[in-house]
């Protein structure tokens, strides 16, 4: 699935020009922080595909064990982020997801976060548990049939997993651009950048 190449100097500060507030500045230290520790800030990680590609119809399973598929979403834009129990890269990344969500509310993008690979729904409810998730939705790709049919991304090595790994998804159910790794989920810069993705 190839990406497009993203110009790494390059960022958005609104619709005008850069205001040196006191936030603003708080707010690039954090980013530049982020990026020292080697973790990209999520403007950064998701990077706009080289074409849009339809979601898998392939389904996966609720917290009741129903089947869902990503067409559920349709008619909406929302972010698709796949993880696992046993990845150590999803297992501090995840938290920052929920606080993400948390944070952004009715304003903010959904985030469909599934499981894939990790463990059923018990095992599941058990992490939410342990790493206080409270926010986000439990969705479970037992098999990993959805990583699957998604493919593999730019970078991956051969058998590599490839998680965690995030899409933003348009309104008409078409993948916009895609993050692979470790990334940091700022609801701000999460909520400019989505919406930035899927204007056109």
């Amino acid at each position: 699935m190839p990406v497009s190449p993203l110009n790494r100097r390059a960022f958005m500060a609104g619709t005008g020009g850069l205001t040196l507030t006191a936030s603003g500045i708080l707010r690039n230290s954090a980013k530049a922080a982020v990026e020292e520790q080697g973790i990209e800030p999520f403007s950064k990680a998701m990077q706009p595909l080289a074409r849009p590609l339809p979601v898998p119809t392939t389904t996966f399973q609720d917290v009741q064990g129903e089947d869902v598929s990503l067409s559920h979403w349709k008619g909406q834009a929302f972010l698709l982020h796949l993880w696992a129990t046993w990845c150590p890269p999803c297992i501090r990344e995840l938290p920052d997801v929920d606080s993400a969500i948390h944070a952004l509310g009715r304003n903010g993008p959904p985030i469909v976060a599934i499981n894939t690979l990790g463990g059923d729904v018990a095992m599941t409810q058990a992490f939410y548990a342990a790493h206080h998730i409270g926010a986000l939705p439990i969705y479970i790709d037992l098999h990993g049939e959805l990583l699957k049919a998604l493919g593999p991304l730019p970078g991956m090595e051969p058998g590599q997993k490839g998680i965690p790994r995030s899409y933003v998804v348009d309104a008409k159910g078409e993948m916009r651009a895609a993050s692979l790794g470790l990334t940091a989920w700022d609801p701000r810069d999460v909520q400019q950048h989505f919406e930035t993705l899927t204007k056109s």
